[in-house]
């Protein structure tokens, strides 16, 4: 509120402008800014220090690559991280028509190697507590996401993304962090930046003598 930063900027300027005039943002929400790049999020990276949850659903040229560097960046800030339908993401087991008669064969995304090792380098420091990447998957539909059959209804199957014996899974179990839904993690809550400049605010003079005022 109060930045006048007009709405009809390139994507990447309007980044430059939103990190220029609100430097200490906290939540940010880009659903469906397609047009977001990994430049876009490397700026906001490096430009809003005390970033607490950034939601990019739905944005669909981001790679690996720029949330990689995000999740470097920001490991005393970034509490939550949203990827849901994020397409160029490739995470979770998947399986892959070869077009042949072997028929599909069975891929680990990397990209979701590349995220669990972001968090790893700073465990147990790092302040992630949710991530979210429902959806993720290749633009192209080549990949398909694993069919499970449910144990309680043999033969049918449901569509059943990032199981248990997942090799992403398992790197995120080993993060302390649980499963809620297939593709949303979340584990209990670490102690960020924001929230020690927060209690530092609170715990001020100025903030005391404000409140007996």
């Amino acid at each position: 509120a109060g930045t006048d930063i007009p709405l009809f900027l390139p994507c990447l300027l309007f980044q430059e402008r939103l990190v220029e005039r609100v430097p200490q943002l906290r939540h940010l929400h880009m659903r469906y800014c397609k047009h977001l790049t990994d430049q876009g999020v490397q700026t906001l990276a490096s430009g809003l220090c005390n970033l607490y949850t950034l939601d990019l659903s739905f944005c669909t040229k981001l790679t690996a690559d720029s949330l990689f560097q995000l999740l470097n960046v920001r490991r005393d800030s970034l509490s939550e991280l949203r990827l849901q339908n994020c397409r160029q993401l490739t995470i979770g087991m998947q399986f892959r028509d070869t077009g042949t008669r072997r028929g599909l064969e069975k891929v680990e995304g990397s990209d979701g190697r590349l995220l669990a090792n972001a968090i790893r380098s700073h465990h147990p420091g790092h302040c992630l507590s949710v991530l979210d990447v429902r959806g993720c998957g290749s633009p192209d539909s080549i990949y398909r996401n694993i069919l499970r059959v449910r144990s309680d209804q043999p033969g049918e199957q449901r569509k059943q993304p990032f199981w248990d014996t997942d090799p992403f899974v398992i790197a995120l179990k080993g993060l302390a962090f649980e499963q809620r839904v297939p593709g949303f993690f979340s584990r209990q809550s670490r102690w960020s930046s924001v929230q020690h400049q927060l209690l530092e605010q609170m715990s001020s003079p100025s903030a005391n003598s404000n409140r007996h005022t």
